[in-house]
């Protein structure tokens, strides 16, 4: 699932975002789809190796989970691959993640300015541990539809729980007060 950007395409992103190949070793720009958190939750991000253009898209979902959630899953799924490819590698060394995300408050959490959220607890043990790694991370916001990887994330994660919002209504017996066996 991994294919190549040019050298211009890269640099175009860079620039974007204001930032230079000597300040940024992976790009990550992601969106999360979600409501509430009975409800399931979608996530996409684009990951681009700055150095090699290597693009790889990450997404998924799953059953429950608010839209907090659905915002930080594309992040979590991405730089966990990558922690395991450094480890293959054996690179030692901070690696310079950059994140483009269009929700403020998620920029605000990353950066550690917003102290009252719900998940909360779960993105400090996700930027503790994943700076424990070496990964460097900093948090950048942008208008919805910014950049077109940013219009990919956003239709993707919410394909992703759009997928999960229907499962499991043609199952025989999902609409009955019990599932057992009688």
């Amino acid at each position: 699932m991994t294919k190549r950007l040019s050298t211009a395409q890269v640099d175009q992103l860079l620039a974007q975002l204001k930032l230079t190949r000597k300040t940024a070793d992976i790009l990550l720009i992601g969106d999360g789809s979600g409501q509430y958190s009975e409800n399931p939750c979608g996530w996409a991000a684009a990951g681009i190796i700055v150095a090699t253009g290597e693009f790889r898209p990450f997404f998924g979902a799953m059953s429950s989970g608010s839209n907090q959630v659905g915002e930080f899953m594309p992040y979590c799924q991405a730089l966990s691959y990558y922690a395991i490819q450094r480890k293959k590698q054996q690179h030692l060394g901070v690696c310079r993640v950059h994140i483009a995300t269009d929700a403020e408050y998620i920029r605000d959490i990353g950066q550690g300015k917003r102290k009252v959220c719900l998940s909360l607890e779960l993105w400090n043990v996700f930027m503790a541990h994943f700076r424990r790694l070496g990964f460097g991370v900093h948090w950048h916001w942008l208008p919805r539809e910014t950049l077109a990887l940013n219009a990919w994330a956003d239709k993707t994660s919410r394909d992703c729980r759009l997928l999960l919002e229907g499962f499991g209504k043609g199952v025989v017996g999902y609409e009955k007060k019990s599932l057992a066996k009688t």
